[in-house]
Order: structure tokens, then sequence, then C-alpha cells
């Protein structure tokens, strides 16, 4: 299969090896497994040991994961990439792959082709719907994302959220929303055509928003498939490693970014918000340490 996988990976080793583990059965059928690591302080490159078939780069500073994205593309001739988070495992990675290369191949103007995750089976093993295919960022939802409306009324309602998209066949949709980046196989002329990932949304968050964004609005297409082995994902290593109230910061800064890209009058409304909202979740975060 042309297709190179590509991981990033920041502070999640123990993530990492578990992942390796997975795919190593992807050795000699795909054009090569690359780890960029994002100057990790956790001693993460010991695991490659036992990966002889992984080719691994550390960057001497943490790039930010769209910088290290846009430099792991920029080293591969293939014509897909499969971008994986480290904390994402397989339970059998050659039928999934395969899966995902197959639809790509049926379907040229498919920019990304992703599939169902799933919770880890010490969690649950359950359909991460919610939290994989998001709608793209309104003046409505951001506000009541920002104000906890949608939290609240999930819990007395329960989850009510569906796919968001359009069936073509069984088990293979066309997205109307924005998929998690945990797994993403990636057409390498789309990925070209619009650039890559806007480095400025640094060092993660609402790059992926403001890609999927660029590529439909270019008339690419992005499918979730359903796929022959589950792909099971741990979410939040990130978090873990940043600590909530960084996490906090960084990832309202960079919603700030993404209106003021794409949205800029209404900015100032979303601004005003958005103050309320980091307010109200630091106040939470200091009664509940």
């Amino acid at each position: 299969m042309d297709i190179t996988i590509l991981i990033i990976n920041w502070n999640s080793g123990f993530y990492l090896e578990k992942l390796l583990g997975s795919i190593g059965e992807l050795a000699g059928r795909v054009s090569g497994i690359i780890v960029l690591d994002n100057a990790s302080t956790d001693h993460s490159a010991e695991c490659l040991s036992a990966f002889p078939e992984v080719v691994f780069e550390s960057m001497e500073r943490n790039m930010g994961f769209a910088a290290a994205v846009n430099h792991g593309f920029s080293r591969v001739g293939s014509r897909y990439v499969l971008l994986l988070n480290p904390d994402v495992q397989f339970e059998n990675s050659v039928s999934t792959v395969t899966d995902l290369y197959r639809t790509a191949e049926r379907f040229e103007n498919a920019a990304i082709v992703t599939c169902p995750l799933y919770s880890v089976l010490s969690e649950g093993g359950e359909n991460q719907e919610d939290f994989q295919v998001r709608p793209y960022p309104s003046l409505l939802n951001t506000i009541t994302d920002l104000l906890f409306i949608d939290e609240i009324l999930g819990k007395l309602k329960g989850k009510t959220r569906k796919l968001l998209g359009t069936e073509l066949e069984p088990g293979l949709v066309e997205l109307n929303g924005q998929p998690a980046a945990a797994l993403w196989l990636v057409r390498k002329s789309a990925w070209d055509e619009y650039g890559g990932m806007d480095e400025r949304f640094y060092p993660a968050w609402f790059e992926d928003v403001d890609f999927c964004l660029g590529i439909r609005e270019l008339g690419w297409k992005i499918l979730l498939t359903k796929t022959g082995g589950r792909m099971f994902h741990k979410g939040g290593s990130s978090l873990v490693a940043l600590g909530f109230p960084r996490f906090l910061k960084l990832y309202y800064r960079n919603l700030l970014r993404y209106w003021w890209k794409h949205h800029p009058f209404c900015f100032p409304v979303i601004f005003f918000f958005t103050v309320l909202g980091f307010a109200a979740r630091r106040i939470i975060c200091f009664l509940n340490p």
C-alpha cells in the first residue's frame, strides 16, 4: 500500500509503545513508518529499540502539532499519509488500513478517510461518536459550549448528538462535520493543494478544524468508513501532559485565533463569551483542584 504512517509524539511514550506494537504487521506492507517526537522529556525514544522498522526523528524543541505534521508530510513521497496520534491502538492493523486504503482509492475526491474510534477496552470499548465528529464552529454552538449549555443539556437529556454526515452506502458516510485528527488517512495531493496545517495554532487545537474546513471549501470530501478491526483511542493524553490550567489557556487562545481567521466580524462577540467561559473554568478548577 502506498501509505506512509506518521505518528506525532509528545510525552506519550507509554501509549506510543502500545501503538507501535499494534502496527507491527504493517511493516513491509506500507511505504514506511515515521515517528516525529516533539522534544519529549518522558524518554519516549526508549521503546523504539524494539521496533527497528520505525524511522524516529526527535525535534530539538516542541514545534507544536501542526508544524511537526507539516515537517512529516514534507519527508514522504507516498500518495497517502496515515496520520496517527500515539494514544490510538489497532485491533487489526492490516484489515483496518487496507479498508481505509481501498475506500480512498475508490473515491478520488476524498481528502481524508477515517474510521470509527472506540474507547479502550478498560474503559468500556464504547463508540466515541460524540467525540470523533463535531460540527464546525458556529456562533451558536461556540457560545453554548463556552457557557457549558451543551454539557448541562447533555447530562439532563443524555447523549443526543447524531453523526454529522450523509450515508453514501452501508458503512460509509460523507462527513459534514470535522473528524478528530487522532486517525486520518490523508491524500497527499489534497494536503499539498491546501498547503498543510496552519502552524499559528500552536502548540495544538483547532489546526485540524481549520484544515478540514479549508479542504472542504476546495471541493474535497471527508469520509468515514467502517473497517474490519476496531480502533481504540485513549484520548486526553496531551491534556494530562500539559495540565488542565495550561490546556485551558492554549485551547481558548486558539479558539480565538480560529474565529479571527475565519469570522473576524463575529470576533468581538466570541471574545466576550470566551473571557466569561475561561473565567468560569478557572473558578471551577480552583474549587475542584
